[in-house]
């Protein structure tokens, strides 16, 4: 019994030997198997489970595009070439892969990381506060005087060189009333100041970046938003009258104010605005764009104008209820010359005092179709919500108006 005990065995285990030395041979074929060229299919198809094989050593496997078909095959191919998108974008996840060997996957600066790419850079030094400082070589014809935009931050290693055509890069800097060097409160470096101007504190904001500006000028105020503030005494024959270029932002410490001589006020004040230009603050980018000219009002431009955050402009003093007033002749000038919330109405066959003028009237609501009417002002004593313009009118262009009579 035990004879036969052990014959059977044998005879259980020969054919799991062979198949053991089957597959011995068959990850000896693999293993083996040519690598997969530039531009062949790669890795294992995640829709079908198909193993294509691996990229040759100087290959990528890389996934297919994010709007590719289901089923699309990765391919291989090089690394990405100096200038090109590299590693993942973190907007859709697509992964555009690694850069050649010589180069480096760089990141944009955190301040311009909203739909900023990383690309592939030589990258030869760096800069800030402290200067360039450069620790590579580049390829002949090149030079290490690529940057990295700015602000950025250096203790990050965002603000890098990389090499460029020797012949064909330049640099920007930082023009007057811009910011530059290092903020005290953030740490981002906003760079160098132009020719000719120097880097020096705002004096009237703690914390906030320095700003270029002619040398010796001195800080002594801030403007905007209607008003302006004085902070400190010019010396003899000297003014607080010198002004920042405009649209500056006065909450970011750009709308200054300087020192400047009192015979030379007329050519370093600012020059005010005219007629059509943007006036006041920008109530959606904060910006501030100075006062009208003598003899013109800051206004929205017409009442068909009205955006949320939208500048308002430079013009004559609006007619008010009752004055005569003039259109272009155009659709969307309805209002005329009169002021906000008013409308230039054409006189009525039917008025009693025979007026062949138009006039200002106040608008007080609006109609359109299926007979909807929406009234949202009241009309003054003696008058009512009862009047409508001429049609056929523009209701989504706010052609549609009623007003008081």
């Amino acid at each position: 019994m035990v004879a036969r005990l052990s014959v059977s065995l044998c005879t259980a285990a020969f054919p799991l030997l062979v198949a053991s030395a089957e597959s011995g041979a068959f990850l000896e074929k693999v293993a083996h198997k040519p690598a997969q060229q530039k531009g062949e299919s790669c890795g294992t198809n995640g829709f079908t489970g198909v193993f294509y094989g691996n990229c040759a050593s100087d290959l990528n496997c890389m996934p297919p595009h994010f709007m590719s078909p289901p089923g699309t095959a990765s391919k291989c191919w090089p690394g990405r070439n100096k200038g090109e998108v590299c590693g993942v974008w973190g907007s859709t996840g697509y992964h555009y892969g690694p850069c050649l060997s010589n180069l480096t996957c760089t990141a944009p600066p955190r301040s311009h990381m909203i739909g900023g790419h990383d690309t592939c850079q030589q990258v030869c030094g760096h800069f800030g506060t402290d200067g360039e400082a450069i620790n590579g070589t580049c390829a002949a014809g090149e030079v290490c005087a690529g940057r990295s935009n700015t602000p950025c931050r250096a203790w990050a290693g965002e603000c890098f060189m990389y090499c460029v055509n020797a012949t064909n890069h330049h640099h920007t800097k930082q023009q007057e009333g811009e910011w530059c060097g290092a903020s005290g409160s953030t740490g981002y470096f906003h760079g160098e100041c132009a020719s000719g101007l120097v880097c020096e504190p705002d004096v009237w904001m703690p914390g906030a970046p320095n700003v270029c500006k002619e040398p010796g000028k001195k800080v002594c105020g801030s403007f905007g938003g209607g008003s302006e503030v004085v902070t400190s005494i010019c010396g003899d024959g000297q003014a607080c009258e010198g002004r920042a270029s405009t649209p500056c932002r006065p909450w970011a410490g750009e709308c200054l104010m300087y020192c400047v001589n009192s015979t030379s006020l007329t050519t370093d004040t600012q020059t005010k605005q005219q007629k059509g230009e943007w006036c006041g603050t920008s109530g959606s980018t904060g910006y501030y764009y100075g006062e009208c000219a003598d003899g013109l009002v800051c206004e929205f431009p017409f009442i068909g104008a009205w955006l949320e955050g939208t500048p308002h402009v430079c013009q004559e003093p609006s007619k008010k209820v009752g004055e005569e007033c003039e259109t272009d002749g155009s659709a969307s000038s309805v209002y005329g010359d009169c002021g906000r919330g008013l409308a230039c109405v054409a006189a009525s066959p039917l008025d009693a005092s025979n007026s062949t003028s138009s006039t200002c009237h106040q608008v007080c609501g609006s109609f359109g179709e299926n007979h909807l009417l929406r009234v949202n002002q009241t009309c003054s004593a003696g008058q009512s919500c009862s009047c409508w313009t001429g049609t056929p009118c523009r209701e989504w262009a706010g052609e549609c108006y009623m007003y008081c009579c």
